[in-house]
């Protein structure tokens, strides 16, 4: 009895490294390769805004890139009372 729990014992041991080599494959994961993504600043609060998206509000200023961009209609106010822009 105490050879064929021996046996069984070697036998199982290769065989459970394999299986977990093929796991550690299996679950490993590919890190997603990242895309700049070009980020603007709103001149109030500072927060990092995405200019493609639609709830971002913008609009031509004298500035170098000549547009501005605000993450609400609250900045944009803020914005335009600070710079004594008529509303």
């Amino acid at each position: 009895m105490m050879v064929i729990r021996l046996f069984l014992l070697i036998l199982f041991i290769p065989v459970l490294a394999i299986v977990l080599r093929r796991i550690g494959k299996t679950f490993r994961v590919q890190p997603i390769p990242s895309v700049p993504l070009k980020t603007v600043r709103d001149p109030v609060c500072q927060t990092f805004l995405d200019p493609s998206s639609p709830l971002v509000l913008s609009e031509t200023a004298n500035t170098p890139s000549g547009r501005v961009y605000f993450c609400s209609v609250q900045c944009q106010s803020e914005y335009h009372r600070l710079h004594q822009i008529p509303s």
